[in-house]
Formats: C-alpha cells, structure tokens, sequence
C-alpha cells in the first residue's frame, strides 16, 4: 500500500513511465538514423547507395516501436520485475552502432554492436557471441557489399576490401 492507502501505489508507474521513456527514445533513435540515412543517399546511378542499409534498418526500428506504442502497452507486469540491465545493454550498443558507424566502419561497428547484444544482453558465452557476431556481420557485408552493391563504409578496415 502506498500513503494514500491505495493497493498499488508509485512503485508500478514509475517503471512503466521508464518504460514509455525508452521506446520513446529508441523511436527517436530510428528516426534520426532514417532522416540521416536519407540525406547519405540510398540510391544512385549505378544502384543502391551507403543509405539503404540504415533506412532498411530504421524503417524496421521505427516500425517496432509504432507498434508497441499502438499496441497495449503493457512493459512491465506486476508478477514480473522488468529486465533494464539487459535492455540498457541493448540501447548502448545500438547507441555505439549509430556513433560508431562513419568512424570504425560497418564491419567493426556491427560486429562490435552484435556482440554486446548477444554477450551481455542475452548472457550467452563470449565465444559464442564472438562466432555470431562475426558471421551475422559477414553475412550481411555479403548481402549488401557484394549482391546489392551497396557501398557500405569500411572506416578503419578500408584496406582489407580489394574489390572495392
């Protein structure tokens, strides 16, 4: 009970504002990133330009978070504690994506991203993080580097790309 003697008191609504704070703030994030992805460029003469992948990405990031705002809205049940460790590790790897992308390149920031995700957001062995961070970012270099011929920005690492 709460001072007011009522039986649910400020504990539940401060999460679930907390909650709405950070859909609200990843939404934004999609945003930024699809507004910058569109003044890069996504298409050109030759094809798909260095925007398509983030405006594919955002759209994505955008369209989740429109959903979950016209959905219930029900983050945080009252049975079940909400996991904001796990989702903070989340925000700041999408956070050091989005920073991080121009300066170190696509492969070292997604690689770098995927792994925080998958090693400190859902806790799995460093090793297997390693693995899938590596091989998710393969494939995608594939797809868009090499299938799409979307020139993705190497940062660092542009020397090891000889088919550029």
């Amino acid at each position: 009970m709460d001072a007011h003697g009522n039986g649910k008191g400020t504990s539940a609504t401060a999460p679930r504002a907390l909650a709405l704070f950070v859909v609200l703030a990843v939404g934004a994030l999609g945003v930024a990133a699809l507004v910058g992805s569109l003044k890069v460029g996504i298409w050109d003469r030759a094809g798909p330009g260095p925007g398509l992948f983030p405006l594919l990405a955002s759209t994505l990031i955008v369209g989740c978070t429109a959903l979950r705002l016209l959905t219930k809205f029900q983050l945080v049940q009252t049975d079940t504690a909400p996991h904001w460790r796990r989702l903070g590790f989340y925000v700041a790897a999408l956070l050091a994506l989005v920073v991080l992308f121009w300066t170190l390149g696509f492969p070292l920031s997604c690689a770098l991203a995927l792994m925080v995700m998958v090693y400190l957001g859902e806790r799995r062995p460093l090793l297997q993080s390693v693995v899938f961070a590596v091989a998710a970012t393969a494939a995608s270099l594939v797809l868009f580097d090499f299938i799409l011929s979307v020139p993705l920005p190497w940062g660092v690492l542009a020397f090891m790309r000889p088919w550029a």
